[in-house]
């Protein structure tokens, strides 16, 4: 190791209170959306329906935290079964939890006809294959939120091939094939047969993100503390102008969780974000602050229970005809907190005993 070169931190809080922001920035959308009024006060609903976009920053965290460590110590082996034990005991243990305890309820609204949970037809019961799919993240069934899951379940897979390829031709180059690969995925994928599509999912258009987070990750690598002084402000005008692009070209509403016209300035509102974590001592400061990193500690878990939880809320309150001040103070003042406060009950039991595995293994000799 290179005497002169900073030593490379392991954790980085800062990134934990960008995914606690990014956490609440998907919730605080679903707060809204799902309620299904557009009428909240203030210009609050515009504002909040971008939330939506924080999917976007969990993409690009992703590239970066799974490359990160492999880029910072180049010369030690990839054990990639070591990498798939642990992505398997971090991901499904929780993962599986919740999806047994929605099971759960979907059986018990179905049998006990639990109204208006069963009209609504919130938390169908799933057919044996519907189950299966489900059950390991193949497909989609009783939580709407879980379709990112699928993706980061195929990027998994996909990172140890990235990895390797950026190795032999450069991150930047690969970058750009990622860009050239999503863009013809999209002209074609309404081509392509079914089951092809079903088993790629929609992995090749957010590819760009995560390989985004892996450039991150190498250039972090390579300049951990000194960067030119004009990268900062230049990032922070990029950000202010992503932002009102996004204004301007993004809807509010996405009809489709697959266009361009949210990857693309979403992708480099996350980029950006992402940068100036790391960089800007603005942000980083703002990341670091109380609750952001410990919500992003159990970020996981409440992504998991949020949805169904404020759908099952909207629907036994008949909060829809409540003026529009009284809906929005109990989502984002009684629901939004209820959430959080389960979440990190269910990540105390079904998700730090497997992250605390995971650490015990990495700290063990190999």
């Amino acid at each position: 190791m290179d005497p002169h070169k900073p030593r490379l931190p392991s954790h980085l809080l800062a990134l934990d209170g960008l995914r606690g922001f990014a956490c609440l920035a998907v919730v605080a959308h679903h707060c809204y959306f799902s309620v299904g009024q557009y009428t909240w006060p203030l210009g609050l609903p515009k504002l909040f329906s971008y939330g939506y976009l924080g999917v976007e920053i969990f993409f690009v965290l992703s590239g970066f935290c799974l490359a990160y460590p492999l880029l910072k110590q180049p010369a030690r082996p990839d054990d990639w079964a070591r990498y798939a034990r642990h992505r398997l005991r971090r991901i499904f243990p929780p993962y599986w939890a919740a999806y047994l305890l929605f099971f759960g309820l979907s059986l018990l609204i179905y049998w006990r006809r639990i109204e208006p949970l069963a009209q609504t037809q919130l938390l169908p019961v799933p057919n044996l294959r519907q189950f299966l799919y489900t059950f390991f993240l193949v497909a989609v069934w009783f939580n709407p939120a879980f379709w990112t899951l699928t993706v980061e379940a195929r990027w998994y897979a996909t990172l140890p091939f990235c990895v390797k390829i950026a190795r032999k031709i450069g991150v930047g180059l690969l970058l750009l094939l990622s860009v050239i690969g999503s863009a013809a995925f999209a002209m074609v994928e309404s081509q392509l047969s079914g089951r092809l599509r079903f088993v790629v999912g929609p992995l090749p258009l957010f590819l760009p993100l995560f390989v985004m987070g892996i450039a991150l990750a190498a250039f972090y690598v390579g300049r951990p503390m000194q960067i030119p002084s004009w990268l900062v402000p230049a990032n922070r005008v990029t950000l202010v102008a992503v932002v009102a692009l996004l204004f301007w070209q993004t809807p509010a509403h996405p009809a489709a969780d697959f266009n361009f016209h949210r990857i693309i300035p979403g992708g480099l509102l996350a980029s950006g974000l992402m940068f100036a974590t790391l960089y800007d001592p603005f942000l980083r400061r703002l990341m670091c602050a109380w609750p952001l990193p410990g919500i992003g500690l159990f970020s996981y878990s409440l992504y998991l229970l949020h949805l169904p939880l404020i759908e099952i809320c909207y629907q036994l309150t008949g909060s829809g005809s409540w003026s529009e001040w009284k809906q929005f103070l109990f989502y984002y003042g009684v629901i939004l907190p209820a959430c959080v406060s389960f979440a990190y009950a269910f990540y105390l039991v079904f998700e730090r005993p497997f992250l605390r595995m995971n650490r015990n293994k990495m700290l063990a000799p190999s």
